[in-house]
């Protein structure tokens, strides 16, 4: 702006031409709107150029100019500015696929289409804890999600997985079952050595997983557990990693059901009573004051209904049931 300034007060004479075209030079970004040109010689300054051709204003005179001046333009729009944007859209989310339901993102790879329910997966999570969460078998999760694995060895942090699917059967599966001879019932594999053949209940086992966690888990005792797979024990000494274990059978539990109708699980504290109607099973390390405080009684009637155990709690036995309630 200075700079034309400049050059228009060392020009000395003014010369005037009519209509649209200019007698001298003329700057290539002047206004394509321009209808009337001040040829200036050099007899004017900027200001002067301004007040005596009656110019709109100084910013409008400094747009239209070059060496042949525009001082005139009809029908030019006034100048705009456009608005940058203020912020980006946000990077999409969400997909509906055709199954109408809408798909959280990043998923697993390979992640089966037909998925209606989704868990987050951060850093750390293990499939035991997505699977026992959700309720549903590893057999199931590997199906939904067949880059985990059933080693869970291909699960992706930060992303979703599939933990339901639409009709609650996956579209495609991972699982080799066998069917065992006579029961009917599809058995996962591979599975605890010795386990028996009227199971219809599986728990996958990882790596890590005790017997307490299984047996609370599914609601059964560690002597059921130990009768359904044997090769397990009663210490839980023989269990295999990586491998399914029966935790329900056909036909139930298999108690023994003395005199007094009560099923009673085995094995027991030595000399518990007879008429004992509700049982506790004693893992490694329980104490009296944990089991009688849990089931509400007194140390008194622990020790009367189980007297090997007696007032001072030092007989009772690990890994074996106690009983905590009785029949009047």
């Amino acid at each position: 702006m200075a700079g034309k300034c400049l050059i228009l007060s060392l020009m000395a004479a003014v010369v005037l031409a009519d209509g649209p075209t200019p007698a001298y030079k003329t700057d290539p970004n002047t206004t394509k709107y321009c209808s009337f040109w001040l040829d200036n010689d050099g007899s004017t300054s900027c200001k002067s150029a301004v007040d005596d051709y009656v110019v709109g204003d100084f910013a409008d005179f400094l747009r239209w100019t070059a060496q042949s001046y525009c001082i005139e333009a009809l029908n030019e729009p006034r100048p705009t500015t456009t608005k940058p944007p203020t912020s980006s859209q946000s990077p999409t989310t969400t997909t509906k696929p055709n199954n109408g339901i809408t798909t959280p993102t990043p998923t697993q790879p390979g992640m089966v289409d037909n998925c209606n329910k989704f868990h987050y997966i951060s850093t750390g999570n293990t499939c035991d804890q997505i699977t026992s969460y959700n309720h549903i078998s590893q057999e199931d999760f590997a199906a939904w999600n067949p880059n985990v694995g059933k080693q869970c060895s291909g699960m992706w942090a930060n992303a979703y997985a599939c933990v339901g699917v639409i009709g609650g059967t996956a579209t495609t599966t991972s699982s080799t079952p066998t069917q065992p001879t006579g029961n009917g019932v599809s058995t996962p594999t591979p599975t605890q050595p010795g386990m028996v053949t009227n199971c219809n209940k599986f728990h996958y086992i990882w790596s890590g997983n005790t017997c307490d966690q299984i047996t609370s888990y599914n609601q059964i005792s560690q002597h059921d557990f130990a009768t359904w797979n044997t090769n397990i024990g009663e210490q839980c000494t023989g269990m295999w990693a990586e491998a399914y274990a029966c935790v329900g059978v056909i036909g139930g539990s298999t108690p023994t059901q003395p005199g007094n109708g009560i099923e009673t699980p085995q094995p027991t504290q030595p000399h518990m009573v007879k008429n004992c109607n509700k049982f506790h099973y004693i893992y490694k390390d329980n104490t009296c004051g944990q089991i009688t405080s849990f089931n509400h009684i007194s140390q008194d009637d622990f020790a009367t209904w189980n007297p090997d155990i007696g007032e001072q709690c030092t007989g009772i036995w690990a890994d074996a049931y106690a009983c905590v309630g009785v029949t009047s």
